[in-house]
């Protein structure tokens, strides 16, 4: 017989399904009828009808059976207190017991309560790992920085601040304080000095360049080109660095003014000589008279009108400590 369960054939004695451990007590056999099938509707037809019993179309009487042909296959019926019905055997198992499926997930279902422990405790771990690693309640238990207290309103700051901070500092170590006026005056030292080392480059520029011309070295003229290009950035970010400078007190505006007059005249000097390396690198056929004049158009007695106002002024312009002391 057939395991109504699974549909694996068991033996007919059987009581438990060996597939799927189904009770088979209640199973009845099913006795085999020969016949053939409907070429209507595929139903079993029993042989002797002479209609098909499910749609009526009428069956062709059977043939003499013929030694060389295929047996039909049987098929179980179904005995009822009706006439015997002809049934088709079907591949798909029977649905699953309801009873036995809620048993099975009881058995095999983990508990809710188990779940939701088991989510707790991770929670808790992980909240305990983040509050060991942050410190919430004790921000700087891991700061090395340095601090000390320091008065710093006579630098801009509205009254005194608690501590100053220093990475990777001596704890032990005195802290000088400056004031803005004291910066400003650093910085216009550092750009009066700058100003001096960059009239020299572009006296050495401008005698490499005219040497350059008379020799007609072309790869001088070149590599001189890309040099002078350097020059001019510097003498820009120099400008800039003196624009930059904090005279919001007052203190150091005359100054500041002066050093940016001479960094204007070395600019205006920068540029003629950047004007005339270009024309000599990219125009290689270009005469001694046509690179120089840039530099001749702002010559005043053989000499570049703008770098004999810095050399006049430059001596005289150093900045001076002023004292801000009632």
């Amino acid at each position: 017989m057939v395991c109504p369960h699974c549909g694996t054939h068991v033996p007919d004695d059987a009581v438990r399904c060996p597939a799927c451990r189904a009770e088979l007590e209640s199973t009845v056999s099913m006795g085999r009828l020969e016949g053939t099938f409907c070429p209507s509707c595929g139903a079993l037809v029993v042989d002797g009808q002479s209609s098909c019993p499910n749609c009526g179309m009428p069956i062709e009487a059977k043939a003499p059976a013929d030694p060389d042909a295929v047996p039909i296959v049987e098929r179980p019926t179904i005995e009822t207190e009706m006439e015997t019905a002809a049934l088709i055997e079907s591949a798909i198992p029977s649905a699953p017991d309801a009873a036995e499926v809620a048993r099975q997930e009881r058995e095999y279902a983990p508990p809710t309560r188990n779940l939701a422990f088991a989510a707790l405790l991770a929670l808790l771990v992980m909240g305990g790992i983040v509050l060991v690693i942050t410190h919430p309640w004790n921000p700087l238990a891991y700061d090395e920085r340095a601090t000390e207290e320091a008065d710093l309103s006579h630098v801009g700051f509205p009254g005194e601040r608690e501590t100053l901070s220093g990475q990777d500092s001596d704890p032990n170590a005195e802290f000088e304080v400056q004031s803005a006026d004291e910066l400003s005056f650093e910085t216009l030292s550092d750009s009066y000095s700058a100003l001096g080392e960059l009239h020299d480059d572009l006296e050495e520029s401008e005698l490499s360049l005219r040497s350059a011309l008379q020799a007609n070295d072309q790869s001088a003229l070149v590599s001189g080109a890309h040099d002078m290009e350097e020059i001019a950035l510097s003498a820009s970010n120099l400008v800039d660095t003196l624009y930059g400078v904090d005279v919001t007190s007052g203190t150091y505006v005359e100054e500041r003014e002066t050093l940016l007059e001479l960094a204007s005249w070395l600019r205006n000097w920068s540029d003629a000589l950047e004007a005339a390396w270009t024309t000599a690198a990219e125009q290689p056929g270009a005469g001694e008279d046509e690179v120089l004049a840039p530099l001749v158009a702002q010559e005043e007695d053989g000499v570049d009108a703008y770098r004999r106002l810095f050399e006049e002024a430059y001596p005289s312009s150093r900045p001076q400590v002023t004292s801000t002391e009632e």
